[in-house]
């Protein structure tokens, strides 16, 4: 896969502005991985950096655990009833759409995130360990 070079924080201002100023910063918020609010370009430019936005990933048989870093708040409150933001998120993927397939979590810190992934994953594993002959 070829995969285009990062453009800049600058291109992205230059190019994003008229986008970016149509998002209600009142209903879209978005944070870095330290929980700081940060703005859309500033954003998007961590968006394109794959080593960035993934926290951990996991394959066991044929489920995928995959933690990622959202950046944008996912906590559906209104502005002024939110709680610490939820930017991080653990999703099962799997071959087999049984159970495990799409469950989800979503998650305020990444020390959360991590520990959750790593508590997803001693599960999994256990249970597929039951499962196998």
């Amino acid at each position: 896969m070829i995969r285009p070079n990062p453009a800049s924080e600058e291109y992205l201002r230059k190019h994003l502005k008229d986008f970016r100023m149509s998002m209600d910063p009142e209903l879209v918020r978005w944070y870095d991985r330290d929980g700081a609010r940060i703005d859309y370009i500033r954003y998007m430019f961590l968006k394109q950096f794959d080593e960035y936005c993934r926290v951990a990933e996991d394959q066991i048989a044929d489920v995928w655990v995959s933690t990622v870093w959202l950046g944008m708040d996912s906590s559906f409150r209104f502005a002024g009833d939110r709680p610490q933001p939820l930017i991080f998120e653990t999703m099962l993927f799997c071959d087999r759409r049984d159970y495990w397939d799409n469950e989800c979590w979503r998650y305020c810190t990444e020390a959360q995130a991590i520990s959750n992934h790593l508590f997803v994953v001693a599960a999994i594993r256990a249970e597929v360990g039951q499962l196998l002959p």
